[in-house]
Formats: C-alpha cells, sequence, structure tokens
C-alpha cells in the first residue's frame, strides 16, 4: 500500500520530482578533492551558459569537482532565465569549498535559500559576476530578506550584495550591444597571483557602475564606443572599477574570500584574457594562489557557441543533462525564440487595419499589441530601423489621475547637442526646437534608436502621452512603445504606430490610440505616418519607414543646431 501510494503521486505531481544536478567531475589536477558549486540564475545575461563553461573548463584541465545549478521550470524541468526563482539541489553548498554565483534579483524558497544562508553563515568563499550585486529581490518581512538588494535591516544594509561582494546594485556605465569594454591592469596590482598571465582583456557586455566599499582593485574598466577591441575609448566616460578581492567577517567569525566581477557573459567568455582572469579568481579565492601560473590551461572544454545576451533570448527547452560530458555543446541549442504568450490574463491582439479610422477619434492599433494590466517600472519608446534620428518634446505618464513621470529617470541611446533624454520630462510640451525642450538621439542616425524612463517603482499605469517635434514629426513613423516590470519583462506592447503630432496611448482600455493636435485638438496621424503603420507589426513596417519621408520646408524654418560635423556623419564634397 505504502508503495502504490509512493508511485501515484510520483505519476500525478511531476513537477515534484527533480533530476539529478549536473556535475562536472575531474579526474586528476590540483583541484582534485575540491568542490565548486556554481549557482546560475539572471534573465539577461546568460549565467545559464557562462557558468557551465566555466565548470567543464576547471574540471576538465585542473581535477576540480564542479556542480552546476539552475533556473528550472518546476513543470518542465527546463533550465529557464531568472523566472521562475526557483534553483533545485542548493543543498550542494554543504560540501562545497567555493560558490559561484551569478544571480539577480532572485526570492528563492525558504528551503533552498536556508543552503545558501548556512553557506555564508560558516565562512564560504565566494565569486560574484555581473548581477550578483543585486543577487536578491526578497519582500521586507521574509525569513532572508537581509539579503536583498535593498535591504534595510541593521547591520546588513543593502544586502548580500553589498556585505560579501563589496557594492550592491549602483547602475549601468556603458550601452548593451553598443559599447563594448576593455579592462586594463592597475599598475600598482600587477604582481597579484590574479592577474598572472592575464593581458588583453576585452569583454562585450557594457560597463558597469564600480565603486567597490573596500578591498583591493586589480583592474579597470574603460567603456568603448564600439563593438570591436579597438574600439575608440569613450570621451565622456572615465574608467572604473571592474575586478575586485576582499574578505567579509561570517556569523561564525570565520572570514571568507570573495572575488567579484562587473562582467562574465558568455560571450566575454570567449576573449582568453577575461576567461584567464576568472580561472585565476576561482583559483585565488580558494587559497590555491601558489596554483596559479601564467601558462595554466584556461582553454573551452568542448563546443561553446554562446548566444547574445539579452533579456528573452536564452535558449529554449534545455534540461540540465543535456550538458553531461565534456563533449556536449554549450549552449544545448540556439532556439533563443520567444514563445507565444498566452499566459491567463494576457491578451494578444492581431494586427488591424486602420485605415478607415477619424481623425480625433480613439483607433484601434494597427500593431501587435500585448495587455497583461500588471503594473509597469520602465517606459520606452524605440525606432525599429537603420540612421533613425529619435527626438521626443515630452513623455507623460499617468498613474492615479497623475503624470508619474516628472520624477523618473531618463536615459537614451545616445544623444545629440543638448537633446538629452531628461527634457522630455521637463514639462515643456512646446513642439518647437527652439525652446529648449526636446530630447534628440545622434544626427548622424542610428540602429534601433531608443528613449526610456525609470519610474523608480513599479506602478499601475493608466495612460502614456507623446509629444512629437514640429517639422519632423515623421521621424516616429513606426515607433515601439512597451510598458517593462521592475525585472524588464513586458507588461504592455505596442509597435508600429503612425507618427503623431500628439498622442495618447491608453493602457487600461486595451492599448487605444487617440491622435491629437499640437493644440490639443483632435488630430491624425501625420502625412506618411498612417503608410507606415498600416499592415501592423514592426517586422512587417515599409523598408522606406527606415529613411524619413520628403516633406514642405515651413517658410520661417532655420536650423536650430549650430553646424558642426559629429563622428559617424557621412559627408559628400
Amino acid at each position: 500500500m505504502r508503495f502504490m501510494l509512493l508511485f501515484i503521486f510520483a505519476t500525478t505531481f511531476p513537477s515534484f520530482v527533480q533530476a539529478d544536478p549536473l556535475v562536472f567531475e575531474g579526474t586528476t589536477g590540483v583541484g582534485k578533492g575540491k568542490h565548486i558549486v556554481f549557482v546560475a540564475g539572471d534573465h539577461e545575461y546568460r549565467s545559464e551558459e557562462s557558468l557551465p563553461a566555466l565548470a567543464r573548463l576547471l574540471a576538465k584541465h585542473h581535477g576540480f569537482k564542479c556542480t552546476v545549478l539552475f533556473n528550472i521550470d518546476p513543470e518542465t524541468g527546463e533550465i529557464v532565465a531568472g523566472t521562475p526563482s526557483n534553483i533545485p539541489h542548493m543543498e550542494a553548498l554543504a560540501t562545497a569549498d567555493l560558490a559561484v554565483v551569478f544571480l539577480r534579483f532572485q526570492d528563492l524558497p525558504e528551503e533552498q535559500m536556508k543552503h545558501f544562508d548556512e553557506y555564508l553563515k560558516r565562512g564560504g568563499p565566494v565569486v560574484g559576476m555581473r548581477t550578483s550585486t543585486h543577487a536578491f529581490k526578497i519582500p521586507a518581512g521574509k525569513q532572508y530578506s537581509k539579503y536583498s538588494f535593498d535591504a534595510k535591516d541593521a547591520g546588513y544594509e543593502l544586502g548580500f550584495g553589498h556585505q560579501v561582494l563589496g557594492q550592491t546594485w549602483v547602475g549601468h556605465y556603458g550601452r548593451n550591444h553598443q559599447q563594448s569594454t576593455r579592462i586594463t591592469i592597475i599598475d600598482e596590482m600587477k604582481s597579484h597571483p590574479i592577474l598572472r598571465g592575464v593581458k588583453d582583456v576585452w569583454v562585450q557586455a557594457g560597463g558597469y557602475v564600480g565603486k567597490p566599499t573596500d578591498g583591493d582593485i586589480l583592474t579597470m574598466a574603460q567603456p568603448l564606443d564600439g563593438m570591436t577591441p579597438d574600439s575608440t575609448p569613450s570621451e565622456t566616460q572615465p574608467p572604473m572599477p571592474s575586478e575586485w578581492t576582499r574578505t567579509y567577517k561570517s556569523a561564525s567569525g570565520k572570514e571568507g574570500r570573495v572575488f567579484t566581477s562587473l562582467y562574465g557573459t558568455p560571450e566575454d567568455l570567449t576573449n582568453d584574457g577575461y576567461r584567464r582572469l576568472m580561472c585565476n579568481g576561482i583559483f585565488w579565492t580558494l587559497g590555491m594562489e601558489d596554483a596559479i601560473t601564467p601558462d595554466m590551461n584556461v582553454a573551452i572544454v568542448g563546443p561553446f557557441k554562446p548566444n547574445t545576451f539579452g533579456n528573452q533570448t536564452h535558449a529554449r527547452g534545455i534540461k540540465p543533462e543535456m550538458y553531461a560530458g565534456f563533449e556536449s555543446p554549450i549552449p544545448a541549442n540556439n532556439n533563443t525564440r520567444k514563445p507565444e504568450a498566452k499566459a491567463a490574463g494576457k491578451k494578444e491582439k492581431p494586427k488591424r487595419d486602420n485605415s478607415k479610422k477619424s481623425a480625433g477619434k480613439k483607433v484601434e492599433l494597427s500593431a501587435e499589441l500585448l495587455v497583461t494590466g500588471k503594473p509597469a517600472r520602465f517606459v520606452r519608446i524605440e525606432l525599429p530601423g537603420d540612421k533613425r534620428i529619435l527626438t521626443l518634446a515630452e513623455v507623460e505618464v499617468i498613474s492615479g489621475g497623475k503624470n508619474i513621470a516628472k520624477d523618473g529617470a531618463a536615459t537614451q541611446s545616445s544623444t545629440n547637442g543638448e537633446g538629452k533624454a531628461a527634457r522630455a520630462l521637463d514639462g515643456n510640451k512646446d513642439s518647437d526646437w527652439n525652446k529648449g525642450g526636446q530630447t534628440h538621439t545622434t544626427n548622424a542616425g542610428s540602429t534601433n534608436p531608443w528613449w526610456e524612463v525609470d519610474l523608480g517603482e513599479s506602478s499601475d499605469v493608466e495612460k502614456v502621452g507623446v509629444w512629437n517635434r514640429k517639422g519632423f514629426e515623421s521621424r516616429l513613423d513606426g515607433f515601439k512603445i512597451t510598458l517593462l516590470d521592475a525585472d524588464r519583462k513586458e507588461v504592455f506592447r505596442a509597435a508600429n504606430i503612425a507618427a503623431p503630432e500628439v498622442m495618447e496611448i491608453d493602457v487600461k482600455n486595451e492599448g487605444k490610440l487617440t491622435y491629437l493636435s499640437y493644440a490639443g485638438k483632435p488630430g491624425a496621424p501625420v502625412k506618411g505616418g498612417e503608410k507606415t503603420a498600416k499592415g501592423g507589426g514592426s517586422k512587417n513596417a515599409s523598408p522606406s519607414s527606415n529613411e524619413p519621408p520628403l516633406v514642405d520646408v515651413p517658410a520661417d524654418y532655420r536650423d536650430p543646431l549650430p553646424f558642426v560635423f559629429q563622428k559617424g556623419d557621412v559627408v559628400a564634397i
């Protein structure tokens, strides 16, 4: 009878049955007898590819036992990126000599989190990568909330990142996919064991702000204006700390060694210098600095062709056992396509034709629409295509009948002249550039330029208002607006929208659009804009929308910007 009950439980509730963790067993080398546990769980930077690649290398070349844990979908057993917060087999930390963590905003079940808590209480050494400065986001009042990146607990302020790694989340310093990063060694630290044999370090991840509280800073990161190792260093972004060592004092009184790196995407690991830096850091944190040699074997083991990092660009359909052995490909596939949203509460609208709309009336989007009704923290406006210029006079975000955008923090993909991102929140809605209230990305045009506001906290957004620039309205042809939650997951999306003079997007009313004139009267899409929007879907936008259409020049027009060539301008004489 007991056997029958167990059998029924196992077959009825398969989501509770977990596969064994991924383990790479080394056989010979200086690491034989040492156990490293790698914990992968971020949303964007492909920790689920970086950590098994590092683990396999260390096991194969140096003999370590390496256990790799992942965010797992409890229903399918597949590896997921950051969400849900579920990392089985955390009990492996009980026998770990080192924990290598690459986490972001996790809120693990208490039965999993307790093993991490116990590891830190005994002063276990830690290597933290990239988003681990904000590894946990745990609501106040929960048992392990002190580890949250924003914790206010006396004696453990700002959580795991601040207390263990030496820094909590501060902010981005470079633009992902537009600015890569060159990492250089601080002269006074050249003799440090972690830096033996390290040279020519270049990573593809954009810069993070580095402000360690203490410890020894080993390296500095210089943002580059491009995605190649020889790209020009940014003239406005001086180097910031990128890797450092420190110790933390545990509840047991023991001090644990710590090595922190603000980088670590799988594409970063394709750089020999960065890969050596990480391996050396792991050896040092284990107290094995005497084994570090300038020519230590850090070669990649097995096929390794990483996916480009990004939100929701993780490979689907992969289970941990697919990485077993030293010859399995990492990642196991390149299927990064996001499945169609069918979750309860989400409404996916088919594309519609808005060619019969009347001026000034609410119209339905002609574009793909996602409405979830969930709160949002970020509002983002983007122009798909090449050689696009994004200008905005004002953006309002209405919640509770009030504009909450004015207190937000605005950023954009690039800036031309005085057209800073914050101008879209300054309350100046004048459509005339000369009135000093408009944003402007690079005048040379760029690929997929964007503007975004961080509202500071998640809010129930009702409407979004957009004010355009007079005389250049068609620049907004085919724009996309997305609302993202605190984890940067889409909660609202409308794409390929015809350019307005002024527009109201009714988020709560299934994304209905209302076109207005600059005077606030009923309006319509600007001439040329409606053509772009018809047919719907940003991927179906007319290629010609990437270039501004020819328009009549107003009789009183004069160029508001001083004549000056900028980097990237193409001039024919």
